[in-house]
This record gives C-alpha cells, sequence and structure tokens, in this order.
C-alpha cells in the first residue's frame, strides 16, 4: 500500500508483483523478516540496484516475546533517512511488523496517537497484539 510519496508497506513482494515495484522506482527495501526473505526477491533487488536493509524485530507474543527496541529502532532510524527513499516496508505478511515500524514513523511525523491507533488496526486486524 502506497502511504506517502516516500514510503510503501506490504508483505513480503511475490514475483508477479515485480513489475509494479519497478514503477516505484525505489532505492530501497526494509525487510523486517530477513530470514524468510527470497533468493528471487534479492536477486530482483540487485538487478535494479535496489538496496534491501535486513532488520529482525522479532515476534511480540506476550508473555515472553517481544520485539527488540533497538532493532525497530535501528529500522526506524534507516526508514528516517532521505538518502533511502522511496522505499518499501515489508515483513511476512505487511501486518503486524510492517505497522509496528510505521506507527512509530508516524509518531515521529506528530500524528496523533488515535490516528496511529486506527491506521494499525486497519492493516493488522485480526492479527493485532495491540
Amino acid at each position: 500500500a502506497f502511504f506517502d510519496k516516500k514510503f510503501n508497506r506490504s508483505p513480503s513482494p511475490a514475483t508477479k508483483v515485480y513489475p509494479f515495484i519497478e514503477t516505484l522506482n525505489l532505492k530501497s527495501m526494509v525487510c523486517l523478516t530477513p530470514s524468510e526473505l527470497k533468493s528471487e526477491l534479492r536477486s530482483f533487488a540487485e538487478t535494479k540496484s535496489i538496496h534491501i536493509a535486513e532488520f529482525d524485530v522479532k515476534h511480540n507474543q506476550e508473555p515472553f516475546l517481544i520485539m527488540s527496541e533497538s532493532v525497530v529502532s535501528s529500522a526506524l532510524n534507516f526508514v528516517c533517512d532521505k538518502s533511502h527513499w522511496p522505499l518499501l516496508i515489508f515483513c511476512t505478511n505487511g501486518k503486524v511488523k510492517t505497522a509496528v515500524v510505521v506507527a512509530c514513523l508516524r509518531k515521529r511525523m506528530g500524528w496523533s496517537i488515535s490516528s496511529i491507533v486506527h491506521e494499525y488496526e486497519r492493516f493488522c486486524e485480526p492479527d493485532s497484539n495491540l
């Protein structure tokens, strides 16, 4: 989903959407599930000179598993660096992990908490762990 001229979000891109991804003229992709990154996507990105930044944010399942705050912060810092724009943020399903990074980005952009939660829920239901 296109959510800004600089930022896009999606599930892990399937081969059939590569032609669409080309139209975005991406400089970077932010992968939040690097262990599941497909070799076809790596090859596609390499041929199009798209940098793939990998941040393993882990799962967020109470009570014992929580996302790494430092990794989420590193991903957010990468996303906010204008030299990487335009970019695509994705995880396996394009839901919770992507939504957390986007929510943090929205907070940095000055969005209200209610607007951030509304967008998070729109992209994550019924998987929401908010």
